[in-house]
């Protein structure tokens, strides 16, 4: 079952970042009430305007919404998005009892659409953990683009019908790990579900 949201013009951002460059800025937070999380951009990203975006899957039209930022130095890029599967298959999935090996499988589509989307990318690593309750998978990977080597990061969680992808991808391998990068990823914050309109 194809379920993963891939962003379609992510290799086109990979492009510019490799050919452009982002005004310098303060550290700031970006924050959606209404799907459920707030992060910390590292210094040096502007706070981006949301994109939507529809994406087709076997279970039919679903909606993304996707924050992107190009570094000041225009070698590297923060993502964030969020996708909503349809509320019937999480409710369908509840009502089986096999919420936790769905989520694994939803995990893994992200996962392999995430490596896909980027001319198929070299899985380096990938660990498995929870997040406020949430199951979440980190990945790191290795691609190439334009003739360089980018390195990169994904962060995804579910949260009941909700995808959550962090992203982060590099020209400089050291970016990567680097303090600020992983004050990033561990920035990211999901909010109770009463707090995204949501019931239990």
């Amino acid at each position: 079952m194809n379920t993963q949201p891939v962003p379609q013009r992510l290799l086109i951002l990979v492009s510019l970042f490799l050919l452009g460059s982002a005004a310098l800025s303060a550290q700031t937070p970006l924050r959606s009430d209404s799907l459920g999380f707030s992060v910390v951009l590292p210094r040096g990203y502007e706070v981006p305007s949301p994109e939507v975006e529809p994406i087709s899957s076997d279970v039919g039209t679903m909606q993304m919404t996707m924050w992107r930022a190009l570094g000041a130095d225009g070698n590297s890029i923060c993502m964030v998005a969020v996708t909503d599967y349809p509320r019937e298959m999480y409710e369908m999935i509840q009502s089986q009892g096999n919420y936790a090996a769905a989520t694994k499988a939803l995990l893994d589509s992200a996962t392999n659409g995430g490596l896909r989307s980027l001319n198929n990318a070299k899985l380096i690593s990938r660990k498995d953990f929870s997040l406020n309750g949430a199951q979440g998978r980190s990945i790191r990977l290795q691609t190439t683009q334009m003739g360089r080597k980018i390195y990169g990061r994904f962060d995804y969680f579910i949260s009941e019908n909700r995808l959550y992808q962090v992203a982060y991808l590099a020209a400089n391998k050291k970016a990567v790990d680097a303090a600020a990068t992983a004050s990033y990823f561990q920035s990211f914050k999901l909010m109770p579900a009463v707090a995204r309109g949501t019931t239990e």
